[in-house]
């Protein structure tokens, strides 16, 4: 190859490449973030669906659900929503702009899950009308006021206003380590789980051993104690579960390091699943499963080796 072909083939891969590079970034320049506030911003979101309404709020630094019943919000539900949806980006160009196919990509007022979010001195940041449309694998959304709809990730699971999805499912929030001891009463039986200095013993028919390190029904046992959840709540429910929790069948009682007792009551409720009430709470109990149960239930001498 001759000097002046080298120059030209030269000549053209320097072109090539200035045309690629500039296709990447018109192509990065496309795509634009949807919100420009930050998560440190924020004080309230609304979901509005319908006629429902769910709203979580920041109250002393900790979030809380606020509507329809004041308890305390999920962190990782939280964490989800702000990783998620607030990180979203679409295209500068919209799908559509005409205010007839709101409804087809169920971002209109009618069918789309209402997305309010709020700052300090109630300002309001942003207010998005999300829309599932005809695809599962993406989503939809537009701004309030605009009719420009954009095609963006489908982060429903973001940002699903079901208050289950929100609300703290852990029933305890305590962990081995901050335990002093555990008594059960399961039937007739009754012992009890004491820890010290690391190293746990049960005092059952008036002798104590020490229970091994290994013993894995112990192990199971403290493992779904410490992580005790639900996804199912019966709220103002007392009255219907009252009888059943007066012949309970397994009740313990918590004992922890800061001086805290924490009652755990559990009777049958059908035969799939178990109510469970913590100390004198009659606003809100709580559905267990049976494996779930059956993996506190656990009979003294198991953890007699």
């Amino acid at each position: 190859m001759n000097r002046r072909n080298m120059i030209l083939l030269v000549g053209l891969l320097v072109l090539l490449g200035v045309f690629l590079l500039s296709r990447q970034k018109e192509n990065i320049e496309r795509r634009k973030d949807l919100f420009r506030f930050k998560a440190g911003e924020i004080t309230r979101i609304e979901f509005t669906q319908f006629a429902d309404t769910l709203m979580v709020a920041r109250v002393d630094g900790a979030w809380m659900v606020e509507h329809p019943r004041l308890v305390p919000a999920r962190e990782t539900q939280v964490t989800r929503f702000l990783n998620e949806y607030l990180t979203l980006s679409t295209s500068r160009m919209p799908i559509s702009d005409s205010r007839d196919r709101q409804a087809f990509y169920q971002v209109d007022e009618d069918s789309a899950i209402q997305i309010a979010i709020f700052g300090r001195n109630n300002r309001q940041l942003s207010r998005m009308f999300f829309g599932m449309g005809q695809n599962h694998g993406v989503a939809y959304i537009r701004a309030a006021n605009n009719n420009n709809i954009f095609q963006i990730d489908n982060v429903f699971s973001a940002i699903n206003p079901h208050i289950s999805v929100w609300r703290e499912d852990r029933i305890v929030q305590f962990a081995e380590n901050q335990i002093n001891s555990v008594s059960v009463a399961r039937g007739t039986e009754f012992y009890q789980l004491a820890q010290e200095f690391g190293s746990w013993s049960i005092t059952y028919a008036d002798s104590t051993h020490i229970i091994s390190p290994g013993n894995s029904e112990f192990r199971r046992f403290m493992n779904a104690l410490t992580g005790l959840r639900t996804n199912i709540f019966f709220d103002n429910e007392y009255e219907l579960y009252e009888t059943k929790l007066e012949t309970p069948e397994l009740t313990m009682l918590v004992d922890l390091i800061t001086g805290e007792s924490i009652w755990l009551i559990m009777a049958r409720n059908d035969e799939n699943s178990f109510v469970l009430q913590r100390n004198q709470e009659y606003d809100t109990l709580y559905r267990l499963t049976n494996q779930q149960f059956n993996q506190l239930a656990i009979e003294a001498n198991r953890f007699i080796e």
